[in-house]
């Protein structure tokens, strides 16, 4: 690191030769340009945060909004404003993002966006010698159908030195869900959701013996704390 005496030491070197220019740091000159060099330091310090901090959107803050321009974000699937930390996995998710067409892939990308989808439901035809008593009668239509069972609400909780200022203790929205794989399912399938009315699960501050942390809903809305 670069320090308030060596910018200093550096200006009085590149001064011009001669008695009116003296290079002694004590005089009224060499006070004046210690001030110079504690701004020289701060750009330096500012420099090394967008180089270490900011040019990575894992740990963005100023430039974060930069990456979202960047990649089109806030999406239209983005519903609500979103927390820092999601923002952030936002904009890592659309740069290594690979899309796919298998269940694993949506499986993957339900984790991705915070959800919790306990299994993706495929439909066959009933064919006779191949289906038995009880298999559903998914002819036509339910052919080039797949449903998501899913937990109503998926939280994403506050995290200290993640989060920021402002940001909802508990928040959660599943049709973020609901519209992102509408977007990406295969062109000729329709999609269906399953969810369940409630969310049980741990907060991570509770760290001591901690107790379910239960939210029950009527139908799939947002939630936040």
């Amino acid at each position: 690191m670069t320090t308030q005496r060596n910018y200093q030491s550096q200006l009085l070197r590149l001064l011009p030769p001669g008695f009116a220019w003296t290079q002694n740091a004590n005089t009224n000159l060499g006070r004046l340009l210690q001030g110079f060099a504690d701004e020289l330091c701060r750009i330096e310090e500012r420099a090394k945060t967008i180089v270490n901090v900011e040019a990575f959107p894992t740990t963005a803050t100023e430039l974060l909004s930069e990456w979202e321009s960047f990649l089109g974000l806030p999406g239209a699937c983005d519903t609500l404003a979103p927390a820092l930390e999601q923002r952030r996995a936002d904009v890592v998710s659309k740069l290594v993002n690979r899309v796919g067409q298998s269940p694993a892939y949506f499986l993957e990308l339900a984790a991705s966006l915070g959800f919790q989808v306990s299994q993706l439901i495929e439909y066959r035809a009933f064919e006779v010698g191949r289906s038995v008593v009880g298999d559903l009668l998914s002819n036509e239509d339910w052919v080039f159908t797949w449903t998501v069972q899913a937990s109503s609400l998926s939280p994403a909780f506050f995290s200290a030195g993640s989060s920021g200022a402002g940001d909802a203790l508990v928040a959660a929205d599943n049709s973020r869900l609901t519209c992102v794989f509408e977007q990406l399912k295969p062109a000729h399938t329709t999609v269906t959701f399953s969810f369940t009315d409630t969310y049980v699960g741990y907060a991570p501050w509770e760290t001591l013996a901690p107790d379910p942390i239960d939210f029950s809903i009527d139908s799939p809305s947002v939630l936040i704390l």
